[in-house]
């Protein structure tokens, strides 16, 4: 007889369907949304879990545009898509039927779900004992940990943190230690599209317990931050210190461990650190507005950054032209190649050190002997430096390494301490503010050398600023007699002024500018010309400004000095000048000038022995004075470098459109019969260059 209280066997009750649908649940919020996989569960390609706060999820994801699979961690609730660590980096699958889960031996295994075999393994990059019902756990801090018992903190088997790829993340740990050459270092990827190992790589160096960041190419060092000085990293020069937030080192542990980690200002701001694969380190912060990562850091930043640009014993400033120079003391190693901007080569001792040839080397420069030093101010101290016990100021630093013959130089930092270099100094850079000072051993007679050139340049200095000082007084007392003549020259309209005798016959050459006083009368055999006030010769060498209004500055007398070129370097005069298209000198130049052929303008007497370009700057500067706006006419000490020197560059000079062409016949100023005004007695000769 069938009982009627139990289900058949053929059909499923109400009880299973409830267990397995609960089952489904389970499972499907276990490993869709949760924070952890414990031991029998699993995540496929298309699954994730994410960390309790949702800041971070992990899960199979394909870069760029390949179509391979990896295992990965990135930021859960920004929209683009951020991958800050990856497992099976060197091991992709090709399709999407892999497995992550916990395995046999309580290890976080990747198994290729088409043949079976395990890709990755935690196992594999860990010492430590697993346990066969272990737990991992996503942290909000992007952290990955294997525990062996979840409820249990301090059971931590492994965590990702210890394994980092090519990010470094606030709160992560990145420990190093000197003693037994561990280096947690972060590698790039190899592009884009390839997390694998790529070439360059980036982490602490802790030389003599000093740390520093550096970006390796390879073995090769490309960049490193400088010294940590317990708030900063004295190598950037713009690195904020803040005692609450930023990076942070830890003391040098008894076994020799040291801990770098960053602590940023709130939770909610999105930083990470990254090593590109194309070599530079960047900061990167997330922009809520723009929805976007912005850089606010990288390394390097300028040709000087890199590192060793100028070799050793070289010193690279961004703002110098060379970007490269030798410290003092120091040559180029091989000059042809460093003229040429191949600096690598570096720089080598001018004299070589008396330490250790005699036995007063040790002795300082002061005390009349030996080797002193050269102070280097604002500079990403030399690498590879080792500190000194004991020395507990500057004096003392300095003292340690002068009775050190294989002491090249010395630092002293307040929050370091004593830092000296026994070999070659590498990768100095200077900055405009910022740095550490640095004292670099050189020969006595090197400072020696030092001070007689710095008395050199006082005196020079000192000349220069007493012959400036003569020039201006002798400008200020030609521009006072040149208004006073004019001011007479305008009161007197009957003046008769004969011209200087400048023969086209003279052919002595001592007196190619000549002249000559006539007070007898009108016995002389001179020409004359009766002037009114505005005429050719008041207008000759007075500025338009002056002429036309009565306007009169220092760069009138630039007008007057621009004219005297002019007339030197033709031969001829001025307001003397006649020709069919222009009434004038510098009418006459400017057409040469703008058709390309102002060697015509040259006087034939000096053509054959007076270089080209000094004549053809002679007469650019000439024009750049006789411009219509005293505006666009240089100052005094401007002509008078662009004279002296070709490098410097001249701008193109504007047309002096009052001294263009006039229409009016030039023998009208010669003609006897046109001048109406009556002669005196009294003559002038003044002198003129030709």
């Amino acid at each position: 007889m069938e009982c009627c209280c139990f289900p058949s066997p053929n059909k499923p009750s109400s009880f299973h369907l409830l267990f397995f649908f609960f089952l489904f649940l389970y499972m499907f919020f276990t490993c869709n949304g949760q924070d952890r996989l414990s031991k029998g569960q699993s995540l496929g390609d298309g699954e994730t879990i994410v960390s309790s706060g949702g800041a971070f999820e992990l899960g199979f994801f394909s870069p760029g545009n390949s179509t391979l699979r990896f295992v990965g961690i990135w930021y859960h609730n920004i929209s683009v898509n951020s991958v800050v660590w990856v497992a099976n980096r060197e091991n992709p699958l090709s399709d999407r039927n892999g497995i992550f889960t916990i395995g046999s031996n309580g290890s976080i295994v990747i198994i290729d779900g088409s043949n079976n075999t395990n890709v990755w393994s935690s196992s594999s990059s860990s010492s430590s004992s697993q346990s066969t019902n272990s737990t991992a756990v996503l942290m909000d801090t992007g952290n990955l940990i294997l525990y062996e018992d979840a409820n249990d903190s301090s059971s931590a088997l492994w965590q990702s943190y210890d394994h980092p790829t090519d990010t470094f993340l606030p709160s992560m740990e990145v420990k190093v230690n000197s003693v037994i050459g561990e280096n947690q270092a972060f590698i790039s990827w190899k592009s884009e599209s390839d997390p694998s190992p790529g070439n360059f790589s980036m982490g602490l160096d802790s030389r003599a317990s000093i740390p520093q960041i550096v970006i390796w190419d390879g073995s090769i060092r490309r960049w490193r931050s400088g010294h940590w000085n317990g708030l900063t990293f004295i190598g950037i020069p713009n690195m904020t210190a803040n005692i609450l937030y930023g990076f942070r080192l830890s003391t040098v542990e008894s076994n020799g461990n040291i801990y770098i980690t960053y602590t940023a200002v709130s939770s909610s701001n999105f930083i990470r650190f990254q090593i590109g694969w194309d070599g530079l380190g960047r900061e990167f912060r997330w922009d809520t507005a723009k929805n976007e990562w912005s850089v606010w850091l990288y390394e390097p930043v300028n040709d000087c950054e890199k590192y060793n640009r100028c070799g050793d014993f070289g010193v690279c400033d961004i703002n110098s032209n060379p970007i490269c120079s030798c410290m003092d003391g120091f040559v180029p190693r091989y000059t042809d190649e460093w003229k040429k901007g191949n600096w690598t080569g570096g720089c080598a001792r001018r004299t070589e050190l008396q330490c250790g040839k005699n036995s007063t080397s040790n002795t300082s420069i002061e005390e009349g002997g030996g080797d002193g030093f050269f102070h280097v101010n604002d500079v990403k101290l030399p690498d590879f430096a080792d500190k000194v016990s004991g020395a507990s100021n500057s004096g003392d630093c300095r003292t340690s390494c002068l009775g050190n013959c294989s002491c090249y130089a010395f630092s002293y930092v307040n929050t370091i301490g004593c830092m000296v270099w026994g070999g070659h100094l590498i990768d100095i850079q200077h900055f405009e503010s910022g740095g550490g000072d640095l004292y670099v051993r050189v020969a006595a007679s090197e400072i020696a050398k030092s001070k007689i050139s710095t008395i050199v340049i006082v005196i020079v200095v000192v000349m220069g600023s007493f012959f400036m000082g003569l020039l201006i007084c002798l400008l200020l007392r030609f521009k006072e007699v040149l208004r006073e003549y004019s001011i007479a020259c305008c009161r007197s309209r009957k003046m008769e002024i004969p011209l200087f005798d400048i023969s086209r016959g003279n052919t002595d050459p001592s007196s190619e500018i000549s002249g000559k006083y006539d007070l007898a009368g009108e016995t002389k055999q001179t020409a004359r010309v009766k002037l009114s006030c505005g005429l050719p010769f008041c207008s000759g060498y007075i500025s338009p400004e002056y002429a036309m209004e009565g306007l009169f500055s220092i760069k009138s007398d630039v007008y007057s000095f621009g004219v005297l070129i002019l007339e030197i370097v033709s031969g001829r005069r001025n307001t003397g000048f006649r020709s069919s298209e222009h009434s004038n000198l510098i009418g006459h130049a400017w057409h040469l000038w703008n058709e390309g052929e102002v060697m015509e303008l040259v006087d034939p007497a000096i053509v054959a022995f007076t270089p080209r370009s000094e004549v053809e700057r002679c007469i650019h500067v000439g024009m750049l004075c006789v411009q219509d706006s005293p505006a666009e006419r240089p100052s005094m000490s401007s002509v008078i470098l662009h004279l002296e020197s070709e490098a410097a560059a001249l701008p193109c000079p504007s047309q002096p459109t009052f001294t263009s062409r006039r229409e009016i016949d030039p023998h009208d100023y010669f003609e006897a019969d046109h001048m109406n005004a009556s002669l005196n007695n009294i003559t002038v000769t003044m002198m003129d260059g030709r």
